[in-house]
């Protein structure tokens, strides 16, 4: 737990409370900006491959050149703050809250918490587990999320 929190808590606490202050820091420079992608998909991904056998420079240049380009970093810090500020409250009494059938990958070393919370709040269809992709497992085992997004929607064919 103590690993989890020091590669998360920095993450979690300025998309949180400063979101602004990093999109400002980011916009104004593109190696700020490339400096915390870089050091985000190394703490948060899978990282004991290391970010030069997850993404090609390429990759991580062409990340931070569409998010500086593009003025969008800032939408994707304050996703946290937004969330935190104005939780989300379900229409309805219904067990579990979503009715669909909803499908969990778990890219360790990240971990989806399971029991009675998760069934209370998900109609849970599918489940699979890999040892290999972290935070940002679509880039980083796309063949794991692709046959696990074939696997669940097989069922309702």
């Amino acid at each position: 737990m103590m690993k989890f929190e020091r590669e998360i808590a920095s993450h979690i606490t300025v998309h949180i409370i400063d979101p602004q202050t990093l999109a400002y820091g980011a916009h104004d420079s593109p190696i700020g900006m490339l400096a915390w992608i870089l050091e985000r998909r190394h703490a948060s991904g899978d990282t004991e491959l290391g970010n030069d056998a997850l993404f090609t420079k390429d990759e991580l240049l062409t990340l931070a050149t569409l998010y500086w380009s593009t003025e969008t970093f800032v939408n994707s810090v304050r996703f946290y703050a937004e969330n935190t500020l104005n939780l989300w409250q379900p229409s309805h009494d219904l067990t579990p809250i979503v009715q669909v059938p909803t499908g969990f990958s778990t890219f360790l070393p990240w971990h989806v918490p399971r029991g009675a919370t998760v069934e209370r709040l998900y109609n849970v269809a599918f489940e699979n587990e890999w040892d290999r992709g972290g935070h940002f497992a679509p880039a980083e085992n796309p063949t794991a999320v692709v046959a696990d997004i074939r696997d669940f929607f097989r069922r309702f064919r």
